[in-house]
């Protein structure tokens, strides 16, 4: 008699094997400085896959459809409007679609390198804490 309660997937069966449209194995989450893990963040946007390895050194672009690295930038990723704010001791704004820098904080944020940048809605404000915290508005 069978058990109740168990999902038994030994039956699911496909007409064609599956086989990937592509693949990155050896480099798909490593930084600039040489770190690889598993992809602790990702994200699929407007045909690109945003990944942010384990350990937030850094954020990685891809080509949704071939596979292909677009960009690297040296932190981990907060998204809002088509921009993506990232700290390495600055505040960085880059574009979406590009990597291009839209905007950069002025001065040097002490201890927020790797911090992932927060989002406040209701004051719309992009929150980072370092060792101090800091409040910035958004580019868009």
């Amino acid at each position: 008699m069978p058990q109740t309660g168990r999902l038994d997937l030994r039956y699911t069966f496909f007409k064609q094997p599956l086989k990937p449209k592509w693949e990155r194995r050896n480099n798909f989450n490593t930084c600039p400085v040489g770190r690889a893990s598993s992809a602790a963040f990702t994200m699929v946007r407007d045909g690109k896959i945003f990944a942010s390895p384990a350990g937030g050194t850094c954020l990685l672009a891809f080509d949704f459809q071939t596979g292909k690295k677009l960009w690297t930038f040296a932190s981990p990723m907060t998204y809002l409007n088509g921009v993506l704010y990232a700290s390495n001791t600055y505040l960085w704004a880059l574009e979406e679609s590009s990597g291009k820098v839209l905007g950069v904080s002025a001065n040097f944020l002490e201890g927020t390198s790797g911090q992932t940048v927060h989002y406040d809605a209701k004051r719309n404000q992009l929150l980072l804490w370092g060792d101090e915290p800091t409040s910035f508005k958004p580019v868009r």
